[in-house]
């Protein structure tokens, strides 16, 4: 059986090869895309800033569910950088619980944002059952606050996300972050995005086997929101990164400053203030263990007794 799905991949990857013209999807009708090519590739040089990188992270673990609830602990995390030493960290933390009634409404422990309720056939949260509905609430919850974060800070904005919104909400929330004058960048570093022949396009631009470091741009002729290019930030790596800039800031110029910040053994070729930031915003399972351990413990048996039968009704659907 696996010999036969082998020889179909293969067969399925000999029909891409067949395609003459490639190119990325397009996210809407505002993208007019352009054909990757040998040319678009830049070489780029580590280049150091005399302004402030400032890196943030967010990072979350459900504490509690049930098929009505979920109570969820977020840590944001932001690390400035100059002249690649570490100037400062801040860590914002707390809780929000989302419940559905009549609708899915976010009461806050530790963040003070406005934050809109949801009715349940509300389109931001498609046709899926509650629970998946407060997950999707709760990701809501945590994208805003993680731009809201970012607008306290003072220096070039780094994200570990795309500046492409999801919904009205973020495009909301991003314009507002890009009034601020200041340079915001966002870094991916998985990306789902596929060429017009169905294959990955990281995949499609590492089989042009470019050396070194690079920038490929552009790929589309008129775009919306962001700028898009994929970068390799170090000639080690064997990473391609999805980067996005504001229209107004030069997205070259931009790589060659994250490669200069690129070259930590630990993940090399990614940008050493995103690890620092996710190393600080991240919520381990020992740490989560101990979160719900603390909550039971003030709940009492009653209430654990209660959340239990409702764990058991959250199993069978």
């Amino acid at each position: 059986m696996f010999k036969q799905i082998l020889e179909d991949i293969q067969t399925i990857s000999l029909k891409r090869m067949e395609t003459s013209v490639i190119f990325l999807q397009p996210f809407s009708k505002a993208y007019l895309p352009i054909p990757l090519i040998d040319e678009n590739f830049t070489e780029i040089k580590q280049k150091e800033t005399d302004n402030t990188l400032i890196f943030i992270d967010g990072g979350n673990a459900e504490i509690l569910k049930t098929p009505d609830y979920s109570l969820q602990f977020l840590r944001f995390a932001a690390v400035g950088f100059k002249n690649k030493k570490r100037m400062f960290q801040t860590i914002k933390e707390g809780y929000i619980l989302v419940s559905a009634l009549d609708q899915i409404t976010t009461q806050q422990y530790g963040f003070d944002i406005s934050f809109p309720s949801f009715a349940l056939d509300n389109p931001l949260l498609k046709n899926s059952d509650t629970r998946t509905k407060l997950n999707t609430v709760g990701n809501i919850f945590r994208s805003l606050y993680e731009i809201q974060f970012a607008k306290q800070m003072q220096g070039a904005i780094i994200l570990d996300r795309s500046l492409m919104p999801d919904n009205c909400l973020e495009e909301h929330a991003l314009h507002e972050l890009y009034s601020l004058n200041t340079e915001i960048i966002g870094v991916n570093k998985t990306t789902a995005l596929l060429c017009n022949n169905g294959e990955s396009i990281i995949t499609a631009l590492q089989n042009f086997e470019k050396k070194g470091m690079w920038c490929y741009y552009p790929l589309f002729s008129t775009h919306e929101h962001a700028v898009l290019a994929f970068v390799k930030l170090h000639a080690l790596s064997k990473h391609v990164f999805r980067l996005e800039v504001q229209e107004k800031n030069n997205i070259k110029e931009s790589a060659s400053i994250l490669a200069s910040i690129s070259d930590d053994g630990a993940f090399i070729g990614y940008p050493y203030g995103l690890i620092v930031a996710d190393q600080l915003a991240r919520v381990s399972n020992r740490e989560k263990e101990t979160l719900q351990t603390l909550f039971f413990n003030q709940a009492g048996k009653e209430f654990s007794t209660a959340l239990n039968a409702h764990d058991i009704l959250d199993r069978m659907q």
